[in-house]
């Protein structure tokens, strides 16, 4: 994984982490949990290859037996010290590197709590994660996706062309589901999000409108209320959202890493 500093990021031996304090200086994780640096050589990750939402493939086999509840939080947490271990500067800058604003925070006091008590354990959860991605030949380069997808929602004449394929005939004695704008929106939302591993929250506003004025909070809170519904539902119009997702999905991936 390429660093700040030159040479090989990889595990500390037993005498246990040194304090880095030229790499990372004043920020939230504690110093007790500042994982080392050595020297980097060879082509590995660099902070384009990681995501704003570290994948489940990542969080759970490195940090997913750490006892703790905040989970979101720490997901981020870890995702930016991965960042600001690959190119320094300060955490406001690996933020940024990442696509999150200066407004969107990056831990808790709950979560620097945690950090704090758990320090030996989140220290090497993240470098068991840097050397298992510096192993890995295969990485997606999530910067790219994200801004390839900055300003990036379906089409609606191509979203009216997929609920005329893919929308069944409903009985006359039934309400219709709503194919709306909404709902292409909220495809869109998905399709962003796992195209991206991105914060839900920081979906373009092309996808999910600022919370401006009450009509577009409502807006807002109407496509956040639909992936509500998709989790608890069952019948054939989820059936049909989850697969036009995933099509959209596989869709977008392949042309955005095409143009890379």
């Amino acid at each position: 994984m390429k660093a700040a500093t030159s040479g090989h990021y990889r595990k500390t031996d037993n005498h246990g982490p040194r304090r880095v304090d030229r790499v990372y200086g004043n920020h939230l994780i504690p110093r007790e949990a500042i994982v080392d640096v050595e020297t980097l050589t060879g082509d590995g990750a660099d902070h384009r290859h990681i995501p704003q939402r570290l994948p489940d493939a990542w969080f759970d086999p490195f940090f997913g037996q750490l006892p703790t509840t905040g989970a979101s939080r720490l997901r981020r947490v870890a995702a930016i010290s991965l960042v600001h271990l690959v190119t320094g500067g300060t955490r406001a800058e690996a933020r940024r590197l990442l696509g999150m604003p200066d407004t969107f925070t990056s831990g808790t006091s709950m979560s620097t709590a945690w950090l704090r008590d758990n320090a030996d354990a989140f220290t090497n959860a993240l470098h068991n994660l840097a050397d298992h991605l510096d192993a890995s030949t295969n990485l997606v380069n999530y910067g790219h996706r994200r801004q390839h997808l900055g300003n990036w929602s379906i089409p609606a004449e191509q979203w009216a062309e997929t609920v005329l394929e893919h929308a069944n005939p409903i009985p006359a004695h039934r309400t219709p589901p709503d194919w709306g704008d909404h709902k292409r929106r909220f495809v869109s939302w998905m399709v962003w999000t796992a195209v991206t591993s991105g914060e839900r929250r920081l979906a373009p506003t092309s996808i999910l409108p600022a919370t401006k004025d009450r009509d577009h909070e409502h807006d807002r809170t109407r496509i956040v209320h639909y992936r509500h519904e998709l989790n608890r539902a069952t019948g054939p119009h989820r059936r049909q959202l989850a697969k036009i997702i995933d099509r959209y999905t596989e869709q977008t991936i392949t042309a955005v890493d095409a143009r890379s």
